[in-house]
């Protein structure tokens, strides 16, 4: 069996918005993308963040926030990335071992060139789910 890395996982273009875009502007891209992230990118397009469905729901929702805040306020940070050449076994054991459900791809000059989410993983490792016939 050949090894898949994550870079054969990404099946999407980058979906990404500035840190001064709305928490609104950005649901909005996550929910057209059907994904559940978007990468934070600043005015040069380096990795600035990361916004997910949990900092929606922890920083801005729980908190009362207005859903015009600005992404820079409630992102993630101190992302986390992986290289496009690692394998999904590396991409799995940094994911459960961070807690963390998405991890941005990078190409070997630390470009992010997509996500990888635990989704995609379950994919790559056991297929696609069908659910059975009901008779």
């Amino acid at each position: 069996m050949a090894v898949v890395t994550v870079g054969g996982l990404i099946t999407r273009s980058l979906v990404s918005v500035r840190p001064d875009s709305t928490v609104r502007e950005a649901a909005r891209l996550m929910r057209e993308n059907r994904v559940g992230s978007v990468v934070v990118l600043d005015e040069a397009g380096r990795l600035a963040g990361i916004l997910t469905e949990r900092d929606i729901a922890y920083r801005v929702v729980a908190e009362g926030r207005s859903y015009d805040t600005l992404v820079g306020e409630v992102m993630t940070r101190d992302v986390i990335t992986i290289r496009e050449d690692a394998t999904i076994a590396e991409a799995a054991r940094l994911m459960i071992g961070l807690g963390v459900r998405h991890l941005p791809v990078v190409d070997v000059n630390g470009r992010v060139i997509g996500v990888v989410s635990l989704r995609d993983l379950a994919r790559a490792i056991w297929g696609s789910y069908e659910p059975p016939m009901t008779p």
